[in-house]
C-alpha cells in the first residue's frame, strides 16, 4: 500500500491476491504480485487488528534448509505430485461414459512425512472413486521418480501428463518406480527423494482371489508383435498400404526405426527434406505395428495409418485425398522423402558426374568398373542415408552413335525399379453344356478377353457340333442363375 499513510486506512488482509490455490499452496507470480513471509505470531497479531477479507485464509508454509547454502529459507515452492490410478484394463481408452480422466494434483512440504503423503493421496483417490468401499479393498502406492529416462521418453511423459488412469503395460514402461512401504512412513519426504513427480495407486478387493494390477504380467503373457498387422484402408488407400507393408517388413529398415536409430541422423536443415516430419511419422507407424500386444483382440486388430497419411498428404497434395493413386509413385516419393530427412550429408558439395575420356577403351572391364566406382563415390558425397544403404543401385546405360561410332557409357543411381507386369489376354473357363437329349458335357474354353458373348456361342457350337443359334447361356453364382 504505497499511498497509505495512516495504518487505520490499510483495511483487511487479502491473501487471495497472492494465492491461487490455498489447498495446494499455489502462489501467484512473485514478479506480478510480490510477497514475503512473516512469523505466525506476527500474522495473528496483524489479522486481529485489520481482519481478513472474505475468502482469504492464512497461507502457511515452513522454513527449510537450502541444500546448496545450508541456510534456512522460506518454502515458497512446495512439492507437487501427480496422482494416477493403475487399473486392470488393458486398454486405457475403455472408460465409462462421462468418466473424468484428468490428472489429479496434490502438494506437500518437504518436511511432511511419507505417512502424510499417503493419507492425502488416499483421501483424494477415494473422493474421486466414491463408488468404492474403503474397507473392502487393499491398496498400494508407488512413487515414480522423474529421472532422465522419463524426460527423454516421449510416450511415458505423454501419458503421465495427460492420464489419471494408466494400464498395466504403461506401468511396466515406467523406468523408475518405488513401492512406499510402512517402514518408510515416518521418514520425511526430503529424506527419500529430491525430485518429486508422480504417485501411482493400485487396489485389489480383500475378498476373493485377486492379483495386484502391478503383477498383471506375472499371470498374463506379453506377446511380442511380429508386425503381421493389417492396415485399414482410408478410402482407396490400398496403394499406400501395400507399399508400406513391403517396407516395414524389411528387417534392417524396421529395426532402424523400431529402436530409434534414426533419431541421431535426422537432418532438419536439408532444404530438400521435410524437417524430419516424414521420418518421424514413418517411425511412429513402425512402432505401432510392432509394439507388444497383450490380447488376442489387440494382436488381430488392424491399424489405421491416419497420422502417417496426414503427414504425407501435407507435403504432397497428390496423396492428401482418399482416391486411388499409383503405388509406385507413392513408394518413390516416400523413399525420396525418408532419404532427404535422414541424409547424413549436412552440407552438399558441388560435384561433376564422371565420364570416360576420349581415349578410353569401352570394352576394357577395368575402365568401366573405375567409372562405376567414381560415379558411386561422387553420389555418396551428396547422398548418404539408410535409404542409400538399403535401396540405391546404379543403372548402366550404353549409347552408340551410328554416324561417328562413338560409344558413351554412364551410370545413374536409382532407388526403385519399375517392372512391367505381364497382362493375361486369354479368358479361360470350364463351362457345362446341357444338350436337350444327351448327358451334360464339360468343355474347356480359351478365348481372347476381347471376345463377345456371340463369339463364345460360336466356339461352343463349333466344338460340340451344336447350332449356336439354339444355345442359351447363363451364369450360376451362390446357387442363383444370372442371365
Amino acid at each position: 500500500y504505497p499511498d497509505v499513510t495512516d495504518p487505520e486506512d490499510i483495511g483487511p488482509i487479502n491473501t487471495r491476491m497472492i494465492c491461487r490455490d490455498f489447498e495446494n499452496f499455489v502462489l501467484e507470480d512473485y514478479n506480478r504480485c510480490p510477497y514475503l513471509s512473516i512469523a505466525e505470531p506476527v500474522f495473528n497479531f496483524l489479522s486481529e487488528i485489520y481482519g481478513m477479507t472474505s475468502g482469504s485464509y492464512p497461507v502457511v508454509t515452513n522454513l527449510v534448509i537450502n541444500q546448496t547454502t545450508g541456510e534456512l529459507e522460506t518454502e515458497y515452492n512446495k512439492w507437487f505430485f501427480r496422482l494416477h490410478y493403475l487399473t486392470e484394463k488393458q486398454d486405457g481408452r475403455k472408460r465409462r461414459h462421462g468418466q473424468d480422466d484428468s490428472v489429479m494434483y496434490l502438494s506437500m512440504s518437504a518436511l511432511n512425512l511419507v505417512r502424510d503423503l499417503v493419507e492425502k493421496s488416499m483421501n483424494l483417490f477415494f473422493e474421486k472413486a466414491d463408488h468404492l468401499d474403503v474397507n473392502a479393498v487393499d491398496f498400494k502406492i508407488w512413487f515414480v521418480s522423474e529421472g532422465s529416462d522419463i524426460a527423454t521418453d516421449s510416450n511415458v511423459s505423454t501419458f503421465l501428463n495427460s492420464s489419471y488412469e494408466i494400464t498395466p503395460l504403461q506401468f511396466l514402461e515406467l523406468p523408475i518406480k518405488k513401492l512406499l512401504i510402512p517402514d518408510m512412513f515416518e521418514n520425511r519426504l526430503d529424506k527419500i527423494t529430491s525430485n518429486p513427480s508422480d504417485l501411482v495407486i493400485e487396489i485389489k478387493p480383500i475378498e476373493g482371489n485377486h492379483h495386484w494390477p502391478s503383477n498383471y504380467f506375472a499371470y498374463n503373457k506379453l506377446e511380442p508383435a511380429s508386425g503381421t498387422t493389417g492396415l485399414v484402408n482410408l478410402g482407396n488407400t490400398c496403394y499406400m498400404n501395400s507399399a508400406l507393408q513391403c517396407l516395414v517388413h524389411i528387417p534392417q529398415l524396421r529395426d532402424y526405426f523400431l529402436y530409434d536409430g534414426y533419431e541421431d541422423e535426422i537432418n532438419e536443415e536439408n532444404p530438400l527434406g521435410y524437417h524430419g516430419y516424414v521420418a518421424r511419422a514413418f517411425s511412429d507407424l513402425v512402432q505401432k505395428l510392432f509394439q507388444n500386444r497383450m490380447s488376442i483382440m489387440q494382436r488381430n486388430a488392424a491399424f489405421p495409418p491416419s497420422m502417417f497419411k496426414s503427414t504425407i498428404g501435407h507435403f504432397n497434395s497428390m496423396f492428401s485425398g482418399y482416391m486411388q493413386q499409383d503405388s509406385q509413385e507413392f513408394l518413390a516419393f516416400l523413399l525420396d522423402s525418408l532419404h532427404e530427412d535422414l541424409n547424413r550429408i549436412i552440407k552438399k558439395e558441388y560435384t561433376e558426374k564422371p565420364s570416360l575420356s576420349p581415349g578410353d577403351d569401352v570394352n576394357d572391364w577395368n575402365v568401366v568398373k573405375k567409372l562405376a566406382d567414381d560415379t558411386w563415390e561422387m553420389h555418396l558425397k551428396r547422398n548418404c542415408s539408410v535409404i542409400t544403404d538399403l535401396f540405391v543401385g546404379m543403372y548402366k546405360s550404353t549409347l552408340y552413335c551410328p554416324e561417328c561410332q562413338n560409344v558413351s557409357i554412364t551410370f545413374d543411381p536409382y532407388n526403385d525399379v519399375t517392372l512391367p507386369l505381364p497382362v493375361d489376354t486369354v479368358w479361360d473357363k470350364t463351362i457345362k453344356i446341357f444338350p436337350m437329349n444327351s448327358p451334360p458335357l464339360l468343355l474347356e474354353v480359351e478365348l481372347s478377353k476381347s471376345s463377345t458373348y456371340m463369339d463364345l456361342k460360336n466356339y461352343v457350337g463349333k466344338m460340340s457340333g451344336l447350332d449356336p443359334n439354339t444355345l442359351f447361356g447363363c451364369e450360376i453364382f451362390s446357387n442363383q442363375i444370372y442371365v
